[in-house]
């Protein structure tokens, strides 16, 4: 669709509006602990026992829509973890996997005020990139990707590459290199 005038984006604008309107994001919304569920068990019924838990990661902008529209309840905010980590004095969030897309994505469209937990935690993680990949020899900016490794139906896999120290997961602490820097 061109967008050589103003009625088109207007359409576009309205089909978003609508869109977000009729998602309901409290169906996901485990109330007790008040976190997010990753999914929904369709066999079981039921919400996963996974959840979007952590403050730096992609997630914190579906918490910020679903607390706007009155989906969930602004004490959920609350309930997303502000684990740190620290390297060479420095301290910075943690996240699930420790790449560069959990940090900056939502900067898209969340605005990142100067000197706040989550703009320190986007300098520490950019610092803590460029420390790994320079000891690697390689670019900084490390994160979510295929590979050339392919499943029974001939698809690229996809893993999310990050950095080691940032990862909350210990299953996730796989190296890129033999170069051990924690």
């Amino acid at each position: 669709m061109s967008l050589a005038n103003n009625e088109s984006y207007d359409v576009i604008i309205n089909q978003i509006d609508k869109l977000i309107n009729e998602t309901d994001f409290s169906k996901l919304y485990n109330e007790k602990i008040r976190l997010f569920s990753i999914g929904f068990n369709v066999e079981e019924n039921k919400l996963t026992e996974s959840y979007y838990d952590l403050l730096a990661s992609e997630a914190r902008q579906a918490s910020l829509v679903a607390i706007a529209k009155k989906d969930v309840s602004p004490k959920h905010w609350y309930n997303l973890s502000r684990t740190l980590t620290i390297l060479n004095r420095y301290k910075g969030l943690i996240s699930w996997s420790g790449t560069a897309f959990e940090y900056l994505m939502p900067n898209i469209n969340i605005p990142k005020y100067p000197a706040s937990l989550l703009d320190e935690s986007c300098k520490f993680m950019i610092m803590s990139q460029k420390e790994y990949t320079r000891k690697l020899g390689i670019p900084w900016g490390i994160s979510e990707s295929a590979f050339n490794l392919k499943d029974l139906s001939n698809n690229y896999q996809y893993k999310a590459f990050g950095i080691p120290w940032l990862r909350i997961k210990k299953r996730f602490r796989r190296r890129i290199s033999s170069i051990k820097l924690w």
